[in-house]
C-alpha cells in the first residue's frame, strides 16, 4: 500500500471575509450615523468588524440586511439594553468578560434569532459595540451638554423613529 501525502484543502485555511466594497461601507456608515452620534471622520466599523456588523444586521453579505434608521436604532438600543440589564443583575462582570455576552444571548434577547445562533466569535463585537458608542455618546455630552439634555428628555418628533432614537440615547446615557 502506497503512502499518500495528504493536499491540503480549504478547510485547512481559515476564510477571511471578502472586503466590502467602498459603496457599501458609505452605506453603511451612513446609516450608523442617521442615529444622530458623530465618530470624527473615520468610518463607524472597519472592514474587518464583520461580526459588529452582522449583530446590527449591516453586512450586506448576511441576511437580515436593514440600513434604515429604524433598524440602527432598534438593534443598538437593544443591545444597550441588554447590556444595561446585564450589568446591573451581574456587577462582578465585566462588559468585556464573555459571560457577560453569553448572559446577555441567553436571559436578555434569547429570543433575537441572531444572537441566539451567535457563537462566542460573533458575541466578541458585543464590548466593541459598546464602547464605541458609549465613547462617541460621552464625547458629545462634553462638547455640548445643553443639547445632550434635550435629548434624553423626550423625542425630537411623534414618529417611531424618533421615539427608537431617544430610547437608543437613554440606553447609551444609563
Amino acid at each position: 500500500m502506497s503512502k499518500h501525502k495528504r493536499q491540503p484543502s480549504d478547510a485547512d485555511h481559515p476564510r477571511l471575509r471578502p472586503s466590502l466594497s467602498a459603496a457599501a461601507l458609505t452605506e453603511i456608515d451612513a446609516s450608523l450615523r442617521q442615529a444622530g452620534f458623530t465618530f470624527d471622520n473615520e468610518f463607524v466599523f472597519a472592514d474587518h468588524e464583520h461580526a459588529a456588523l452582522r449583530l446590527l444586521h449591516l453586512d450586506p453579505r448576511e441576511r437580515p440586511y436593514d440600513t434604515s434608521k429604524k433598524n440602527v436604532a432598534l438593534r443598538l438600543a437593544m443591545i444597550f439594553e441588554a447590556a444595561n440589564d446585564v450589568a446591573s443583575e451581574n456587577p462582578g462582570i465585566g462588559t468585556q468578560s464573555p459571560e457577560f455576552w453569553d448572559l446577555i444571548k441567553t436571559i436578555s434577547l434569547n429570543d433575537d434569532l441572531t444572537f441566539k445562533n451567535a457563537d462566542p466569535s460573533l458575541l466578541a463585537a458585543g464590548p466593541v459595540i459598546v464602547a464605541k458608542y458609549h465613547s462617541a455618546w460621552n464625547e458629545f455630552g462634553r462638547q455640548d451638554p445643553q443639547v445632550a439634555e434635550v435629548l434624553l428628555s423626550k423625542p425630537l418628533m411623534d414618529t417611531p423613529e424618533a421615539n427608537l432614537v431617544h430610547r437608543l440615547y437613554m440606553a447609551v446615557a444609563d
